[in-house]
């Protein structure tokens, strides 16, 4: 369901943008706390962000042959050349890694931004 893709999309890359633009201390807190929690929520979801959960109840991501949909579907021509760099196959597995991965990268470039902020 692209009315929700999009958005997750743009979750996913507004951190590497924020390097870029200047924000106020509060909002970046904010986004620092909601990235931490990202993780932590898919322990209530059956490994499923909410975000995937919900776009497969309206429709979307059908087609997909892992646990992983949102990422098999939009992600794919991101993840697969760094799953091939490493030499790993494209799994459930491997693909929880990189996804696990991009989000505390996103944690990681978001308290970078704070170090410059303070």
């Amino acid at each position: 369901m692209l009315l929700i893709d999009i958005p997750h999309l743009i979750c996913l890359f507004t951190p590497p943008v924020l390097m870029f633009v200047t924000i106020s201390k509060k909002l970046l807190y904010t986004l620092i706390i909601l990235y931490l929690l990202v993780p932590f929520h898919w322990n209530f979801t059956d490994d499923t962000c909410i975000l995937t959960y919900l776009s497969k109840k309206g429709g979307g991501l059908e087609t997909t042959t892992t646990n992983n949909e949102f990422s098999e579907v939009w992600l794919r021509w991101l993840y697969e050349p760094i799953l091939r760099l490493f030499n790993l196959e494209w799994n459930d597995k491997n693909l929880t890694i990189i996804v696990v991965s991009h989000v505390y990268l996103n944690v990681v470039l978001l308290l970078i931004k704070s170090y410059f902020i303070c």
